[in-house]
């Protein structure tokens, strides 16, 4: 085997690497064909949907929108971004329009990956660019596709009024933190300028985002305040210390940092959050915390990280090695770098922890796998870092394209052989296992296109004028990947009562 195997190149890799990832995609948006409205779907956007019925302006729509925005804000729920993006899916135009809420999400959340993880480990840390964008795909390839079943890519991926609050938004994040690092290391000034400009309208649109999301950033932007507060009073520990040409525009990051921060206070201490709280099981906030640390290690450690995830966690290590070989910086404090990394992720968690006492809902978990795992990957790299310098490896050699060795690249084609080779037995037991074999079962057997159909039966009925009184049979088919929730066979449930409104039927019920 050794004899066919030569060292692979990281651009050709990266090149791999990308088409694979986007090749997964594809049976993902085209299941989203197949997707329509539940839920908060229609009650969100209830309003919304009522002015473009009246009007067909999206003019209109739009301005509705804003108005239910404020509503929200003021009599349900602070965080107002979310409410914004929950009351307009994409649905509200026509429910053939809904599959491109899974374009949006995946869409965001690929994009905020590649941009932050470009933006930290090539233009701040100086690594390789092959490089990190094979761990950019990875690391995404890993998230969606290795994924739990359930409720987690439900809410990830297909039901809009849940994924555009918290797995969009979980992307939009990681686009403000990039902006956040543009704005230092970009060379132009006009460059910089924009990025500061942007990060500042992000920041302040993140802070009322969902409270895990907006916590994480609330935290990063905290720390970056402090920060500049310390060497503006020359109290910077040597090695944190700024380049001279670098300080000036760090000192510019404290604006987006503080429209982040009122963003958030806005959020937390808005009128709407204090109804809510009266249907809400508070816990203690210290045992939340404590909670939170308990369940990064049970959920993300202990029952998410499978053999598939852990082979593909492996086949990093190779890159991973090439990658913090030719940057300058130091890695001196890896301690801090898992204390830290594992805080960042425990606190992801701590808002549902203390508003509601769990994490059960899928959509909450989604965006919890996605922080861990790139929250690991950066840990991993950062040990790496500082096991080379340890060693005395040579390191700091910058190249424009670079090989694995051949130690290295033998190690990858046995782990892929490996991966493989699982994957396609794990695969043959349960032909749910990855999202992307999940949705190929299910367009193949005919389950998606089924469930369509029904719904296509119901909108046929739903769009009639002539009948007020309606009456439906439960869904026969629920594809793993696109059935959230139906009607209820009580005709005073919340979720039938909204689609009453949203359709101006007297009475809609299951039976």
């Amino acid at each position: 085997m050794k004899n066919y195997i030569r060292q692979c190149n990281l651009k050709k890799l990266s090149l791999v690497l990308t088409v694979l990832y986007l090749v997964s995609l594809i049976p993902l948006l085209i299941l989203s064909w197949y997707n329509y409205p539940a839920a908060d779907d229609f009650s969100m956007a209830l309003e919304t949907h009522l002015k473009y019925v009246q009007t067909g302006s999206m003019l209109h729509a739009f301005a509705e929108n804003l108005a239910m925005t404020w509503h929200y804000y003021t009599k349900w729920m602070g965080y107002f971004t979310a409410d914004f993006l929950m009351s307009m899916p994409p649905s509200v135009f026509g429910e053939r329009f809904y599959m491109l809420g899974t374009w949006f999400l995946l869409g965001m959340f690929s994009f905020g990956t590649v941009y932050f993880m470009h933006a930290l480990l090539v233009k701040a840390a100086g690594m390789n660019r092959y490089a990190v964008r094979c761990i950019a795909m990875l690391v995404m390839f890993i998230t969606v596709q290795c994924m739990q079943e359930g409720s987690q890519r439900v809410e990830a991926f297909y039901w809009y009024a849940g994924a555009i609050n918290y797995f969009f938004l979980y992307g939009l994040g990681l686009v403000y933190l990039g902006l956040l690092i543009s704005a230092v290391y970009d060379e132009s000034s006009r460059k910089r300028g924009y990025d500061v400009v942007m990060a500042s309208v992000l920041g302040f649109l993140m802070g009322g985002a969902n409270y895990m999301s907006a916590l994480s950033c609330a935290i990063i932007s905290a720390l970056l305040l402090f920060y500049i507060l310390l060497f503006k009073l020359n109290l910077t520990p040597a090695d944190l210390q700024p380049e001279k040409n670098k300080r000036k525009r760090i000192k510019v990051l404290s604006i987006p940092a503080i429209m982040m921060l009122i963003g958030f206070a806005c959020s937390c201490m808005s009128p709407g959050n204090q109804y809510r709280a009266v249907g809400l099981t508070a816990i203690n906030p210290i045992k939340a915390i404590v909670i939170s640390l308990y369940y990064t290690l049970s959920y993300a450690v202990g029952e998410w990280t499978t053999w598939s995830v852990l082979c593909l966690l492996l086949l990093t290590l190779p890159i991973l090695w090439v990658m913090v070989r030719e940057t300058s910086f130091r890695f001196q404090h890896p301690f801090v770098a898992v204390i830290f990394a594992y805080g960042m992720v425990s606190a992801n968690i701590t808002p549902p922890l203390y508003a509601e006492g769990n994490i059960a809902a899928g959509r909450i978990q989604s965006i919890f796998w996605a922080q861990y795992l790139l929250c690991l990957i950066l840990v991993m790299g950062y040990l790496m870092g500082w096991f080379q310098r340890r060693i005395g490896y040579p390191v700091g050699v910058r190249k424009s394209e670079v090989n694995l060795s051949l130690s290295g690249s033998r190690f990858c084609a046995v782990l892929v052989i490996l991966w493989i080779f699982g994957s396609s037995l794990s695969a043959g037991v349960n032909p749910y296992y990855y999202s992307a074999t999940s949705a190929v079962t299910d367009l193949i057997n005919g389950k998606a296109e089924a469930y369509a159909q029904q719904w296509k039966e119901r909108y046929n009925v739903l769009h009639d004028s002539s009948v007020k009184n309606v009456e439906f049979g439960e869904l026969t088919e629920k594809p793993e990947l696109l059935f959230f929730s139906d009607i209820s066979d009580d005709e005073n449930d919340w979720a039938n009562l909204a689609m009453c409104k949203y359709f101006r039927k007297n009475r809609i019920v299951r039976k």
